[in-house]
């Protein structure tokens, strides 16, 4: 029943909003180098989705969800690090530039379920809301 909501709410919002690009050029890790525990790609956070998070969150309030006390921060996750990470990938996060910046089309928005195996997480696509289809 609570994907149906997320669902519906997630139409709600992207049905009024236009897709938008984002701009990717600089790599990082969170929660930063020194403690990385995800990878990332991205860029200065378009006004387009910081609008898209606080609608959503909004809309997520009324069904308990609590906003994420952090801003909004645009990115694409690149890889997952498990323990802690080795100082010559700290380095190596720290040095690295991208030659060009990489430019993606943001024109939807997929809830994923991330499943815990033995062997690693599993990542499964719950829905898929186009952004502006209403």
């Amino acid at each position: 029943m609570l994907t149906v909501d997320l669902d519906r709410i997630a139409g709600q919002v992207v049905g009024r909003l236009e897709p938008f690009t984002m701009t990717l050029d600089r790599v990082g890790a969170f929660p930063s180098t020194d403690r990385a525990r995800v990878l990332w790609v991205g860029g200065e956070t378009p006004v387009a989705f910081i609008e898209l998070v606080r609608s959503l969150e909004e809309r997520l309030r009324s069904i308990g969800f609590e906003p994420d006390r952090r801003g909004p921060e645009a990115h694409v996750t690149v890889a997952r690090v498990k323990g802690r990470p080795d100082r010559g990938l700290v380095r190596t996060i720290e040095d690295l530039e991208l030659e060009e910046p990489l430019v993606a089309q943001a024109d939807r928005i997929v809830l994923m379920e991330s499943r815990l195996t033995s062997s690693g997480a599993v990542y499964s696509p719950l829905f898929e809301t186009p952004i502006g289809r209403g």
